[in-house]
């Protein structure tokens, strides 16, 4: 019983993380690579064409309206439920 307790709280609390990390930003890379190459009409090989193309962004979101707040509470709740219930 002690046990299945102290799981529940480590879920919970796994939880409150995952519900703090919408606080932070978001950064993402893409990285895109191509390569063509084409015949002339008359057999010729045109030169192989090698493209990269890399993208890095960072997100953060200024106004959820109170969305996180209200993720992080129900976290906050459902380890007090966890602790007392």
């Amino acid at each position: 019983r002690t046990r299945v307790a102290f799981e529940n709280l480590q879920a919970s609390a796994v939880g409150l993380g995952v519900a703090e990390s919408a606080w932070l930003p978001s950064l993402s890379l893409t990285d895109n690579a191509a390569r063509s190459q084409s015949n002339t009409t008359a057999g010729f090989s045109i030169p192989i064409l090698n493209s990269n193309s890399d993208t890095l962004s960072l997100s953060y979101v200024l106004l959820d309206f109170g969305l996180r707040s209200a993720q992080r509470d129900a976290a906050l709740a459902q380890i007090y439920i966890s602790v007392f219930g």
